[in-house]
């Protein structure tokens, strides 16, 4: 429902150390090592960029990175609205959740840790499929990877993408890597 602090309760640290890393990337990498990283890792970092002000990510660490997409609308009910935990394995301090949608079985579920007494979601565990699908979808549409990546853009904040984006914000913005 768009409220990050209500829902950072319920994420575990590989899930906030994944924000942490997609801060940084955002503050920071270069574009050639832009190129590098997976298409979802691509979108987060470019959508963070175009969303964010260099003074919010200034700010930021990952928790509050969590909590700002959240409120943003880009980790929203709509992606699991369908999709319920189905067997559940659990093993000390670790669980596995198969997950069903529209209460049948997919190939992928999600890990649980328990933390400070309480179970967590790790978000992690499934941007791997969340990866090969925006592939698929990358793929369907005919599109670039980056054509699709500035329509995506452009269809979830309803404003057109700086094509400077590739490159970093912070510490050169607008300014291509190679003219460091």
């Amino acid at each position: 429902n768009k409220s990050g602090n209500a829902a950072i309760r319920f994420v575990d640290r590989n899930t906030i150390n994944y924000y942490s890393t997609m801060l940084d990337y955002a503050r920071t990498i270069k574009s050639k090592d832009l190129q590098n990283l997976s298409l979802l890792d691509k979108v987060m970092v470019l959508t963070i960029r175009h969303k964010a002000t260099s003074e919010e990510l200034n700010a930021m660490d990952g928790k509050k990175l969590f909590i700002w997409a959240v409120n943003k609308g880009m980790i929203g009910a709509e992606s699991v609205e369908r999709v319920s935990l189905g067997d559940i394995a659990v093993e000390k301090d670790k669980a596995r959740g198969r997950l069903l949608s529209d209460g049948k079985s997919m190939p992928y579920g999600y890990k649980f840790a328990k933390e400070q007494g309480h179970w967590k979601i790790d978000l992690t565990s499934i941007m791997q499929q969340g990866n090969t699908v925006l592939q698929m979808v990358r793929k369907e549409s005919g599109k670039s990877e980056q054509e699709f990546i500035f329509y995506l853009l452009e269809v979830s904040s309803g404003k057109d993408v700086d094509p400077n984006i590739w490159y970093r914000p912070i510490d050169k913005p607008n300014i291509p890597d190679d003219e460091n």
